[in-house]
């Protein structure tokens, strides 16, 4: 393994192991610390079981910086650490946001964004915030269970009007493909002929139908130039969209 590699790895391990830990034991969730150690050696979480017979939901409330969310604490991906920590890439999340308001602030007509592997749906939430009733997302989700917390999320912070879900997947062409999920949501990933993005912990798979970007906006009559913001978080898949077959 090279050293950035291993960079890398330390880093992740700091951010998602020792913050994580943390985090947990200042919100005095012990029993849930527990049981995320337990899992992470047994592949078994005794916390969820607790929660089970205790007649407790899979599905708890979070607050995520100015939104309330939905997360599945089954999910050991997005879910999970917005449980823990309540924000996702921080860095990222705030250098889009900024983004999004000098968008907002040079554009005086709809703004047309698309969010593309929307997942649960921590992005939209930010954009259809800071763009307001300016803005027109199209939220692009493959994933079944995705897509229900997605739309209860919207709901829930009052967007409704200004989000659309899309079920198709985004892809280099127009059509169907395997989709993979993971125990990790944000690992999710359809099945590609070279390896990108996080491949292990895949769980189930399943078809569902894809579509070029380029077909997407045509069939909907919009104008490509009206589409203000493109988000993608596609596990390594995002330069096959973009290169696309139009």
């Amino acid at each position: 393994m090279s050293y950035s590699g291993i960079g890398r790895r330390l880093r992740e391990f700091y951010e998602y192991k020792v913050k994580s830990t943390r985090d947990l034991l200042l919100q005095g969730e012990l029993g849930f610390l527990l049981g995320g150690i337990i899992e992470e050696v047994t592949g078994r979480n005794p916390y969820f079981w607790y929660r089970q017979k205790a007649g407790k939901d899979r599905f708890v409330t979070r607050s995520v910086r100015d939104h309330e969310m939905w997360i599945d604490l089954y999910d050991r991906g997005l879910s999970r650490h917005l449980f823990i920590r309540g924000v996702h890439e921080r860095e990222a999340t705030e250098a889009y946001r900024d983004a999004l308001l000098n968008l907002r602030g040079t554009v005086d007509e709809k703004i047309t964004v698309l969010e593309v592997g929307a997942n649960i749906g921590y992005y939209v939430l930010e954009e259809a915030q800071v763009l307001g009733n300016t803005a027109s997302i199209i939220a692009f989700e493959p994933d079944p269970q995705n897509q229900e917390l997605l739309e209860r999320n919207v709901a829930h912070n009052g967007y409704t009007d200004q989000v659309e879900l899309s079920t198709k997947a985004v892809d280099t062409t127009s059509g169907e493909r395997t989709f993979h999920r993971s125990t990790h949501s944000n690992w999710n990933r359809l099945e590609q002929d070279d390896e990108t993005g996080n491949v292990d912990q895949l769980v189930d798979s399943y078809p569902v139908e894809t579509t070029n970007l380029d077909d997407f906006l045509f069939e909907r009559e919009i104008d490509p130039n009206a589409v203000g913001a493109l988000r993608m978080d596609l596990e390594g898949h995002e330069l096959h969209v973009l290169e696309g077959d139009g």
